[in-house]
């Protein structure tokens, strides 16, 4: 379910509606790719194959699902860039911030230090310097809360979207101070699971008879 919704969503709302040369902004990983990190460590098959050719340095956002022990929560890394050392040794006005998006709210400091050390690879086979004290901003991003075991997956369809909309409004939220529940109230809107489901089976559906009709076509 979050391979085909974060997939459709990215090929309907992010990269129809960006231009040819930032088309790379935002880079989504598929779903299987942090189990395999977390399985077979950075260099497994999957891992060279998602990375390769691309500079993560160069996105503006980096999107992750992430599955721990059958749950499924999104991490979103914004302006990797500022982890670069810079030629002239000056430190970016900003940090890099790492968002969880969590329908359990667990706190989540390790995913934190696995992700740099991720970062931290990856800066080394693209051929470029991090800072000496480069380091993640973490911000747990107050959600509603799922109320069984099993519908992590469309919140965390609902997450993707809410970002692809408006990211910067999330953003700006972290500097509101509001309490996590008036936060939830003022930036995350109700979610209706179900209603996420049909959306994504409607979604594959689609996808799928455009696939036949091509094949039919040829």
């Amino acid at each position: 379910m979050i391979r085909c919704s974060i997939g459709s969503i990215t090929q309907r709302s992010v990269i129809k509606d960006i231009p040819q040369d930032r088309r790379y902004m935002i880079h989504c990983f598929s779903s299987i790719f942090w189990i395999n990190i977390i399985k077979h460590g950075y260099q497994n098959e999957i891992t060279i194959k998602e990375c390769k050719e691309i500079n993560l340095f160069l996105c503006e956002v980096i999107v992750l699902p992430v599955n721990n022990n059958g749950h499924w929560y999104l991490i979103l890394v914004c302006h990797p860039e500022y982890l670069l050392q810079t030629e002239t040794g000056e430190v970016a006005d900003c940090d890099t911030l790492l968002m969880v998006w969590d329908s359990f709210e667990i706190e989540r400091e390790n995913i934190a230090k696995d992700v740099m050390e991720f970062l931290v690879n990856h800066a080394r086979e693209v051929g470029v310097e991090l800072r000496p004290d480069a380091q993640c901003d973490l911000f747990h991003v107050p959600t509603p809360l799922q109320e069984n075991t099993y519908d992590c997956g469309p919140f965390v369809t609902y997450f993707f979207r809410s970002f692809v909309n408006d990211l910067s409004k999330f953003i700006a939220g972290m500097n509101d101070e509001l309490e996590p529940d008036e936060y939830k109230k003022v930036y995350i809107p109700p979610i209706n699971p179900a209603k996420i489901r049909e959306d994504v089976q409607k979604a594959v559906l689609s996808r799928s008879q455009a696939a036949l009709r091509l094949v039919e076509k040829a």
